[in-house]
């Protein structure tokens, strides 16, 4: 009559088992501690920005900008495919290197298109996500080079932000601003 107990090898009735396979894409058997945690941060960042980019995909196809929310909308096409082949060819040096890439520079063409920093609710700030992740998923060189590539987006953002207010889509009100830098 009493409590029967749970079998040792029984799933877990959690999300482990889910989470336990993410981790596992692209893994090696020959792969050291410092490759496995480089390469499970970029498949859960790669899943996480992608939240991001379905977010704002949603958002900017809810207020009619069908061409802008092709930039969230690719990122998140791009990552399935970059964590796709990660999976299947088990290459964490390209795989890195497409979704650092993808993460910086995506953030900022869709703030661009958006209408600017200011009219994008800062946008491009999403990038220093995969800046920070970066730094910990690559070597001081390569880390210099996107954190290059990051200064340099920026200052061209600066640049060319009264033009890509002129030229936006989307005429942003303060609410649209103050929602957009919520997000």
């Amino acid at each position: 009559m009493g409590a029967h107990p749970i079998p040792l090898e029984s799933p877990p009735p959690d999300g482990r088992g889910l989470l336990s396979r993410i981790l596992k894409i692209g893994g090696r058997p020959e792969e050291g501690h410092d490759e496995r945690v480089s390469r499970q941060t970029l498949v859960l960042g790669g899943i996480l920005m992608s939240g991001g980019g379905l977010l704002w995909g949603a958002l900017t196809l809810a207020l009619g900008l069908v061409s802008a929310s092709i930039i969230p909308l690719g990122y998140v096409l791009i990552s399935v495919v970059n964590l796709s082949v990660l999976a299947w060819t088990r290459v964490f040096p390209r795989a890195r290197t497409v979704q650092v890439l993808i993460s910086l520079l995506l953030p900022f063409i869709f703030q661009a298109v958006l209408g600017g920093f200011v009219n994008s609710g800062g946008v491009m700030l999403w990038a220093m996500i995969a800046l920070v992740g970066s730094l910990t998923l690559s070597s001081a060189r390569q880390s210099r080079v996107w954190l290059l590539v990051y200064i340099a987006m920026t200052l061209l953002s600066g640049m060319f932000d009264a033009e890509f207010a002129a030229q936006a889509a989307l005429r942003s009100t303060p609410g649209y601003q103050r929602l957009f830098f919520v997000i």
